[in-house]
């Protein structure tokens, strides 16, 4: 993370007040991004396509997202080692929610 104290120049100080909201999103990790992502897929399923069973059958390419956000385009693989555990859970517990 950034540290500000008072051993920080007044130039730099003062450039960071300037910062817009969201600025620091550029600097987001990617564990950080996977648990923005992984959030999202599951509190906004309806915004999300799943892949999984297109996959399996060969109907889209192996690497292809197991999940891809329909407007921003971005993906998720349930096999990442960015893919937090506790999202793994959750899509388990939904998965076997659903009727087959």
């Amino acid at each position: 993370g950034l540290w500000i104290s008072s051993a920080t120049p007044d130039s730099a100080q003062k450039q960071l007040a300037k910062a817009k909201p969201g600025t620091w999103q550029l600097f987001e990790s990617k564990g950080m991004e996977a648990e923005r992502l992984w959030r999202d897929l599951l509190e906004d399923g309806g915004a999300w396509s799943d892949y999984r069973d297109m996959k399996m059958e060969g109907t889209v390419h192996p690497k292809h997202p197991d999940f891809k956000n329909n407007d921003t385009t971005e993906g998720l693989y349930v096999d990442s080692r960015t893919t937090p555990e506790w999202a793994l859970t959750k899509l388990r517990e939904l998965d076997e929610a659903e009727p087959e």
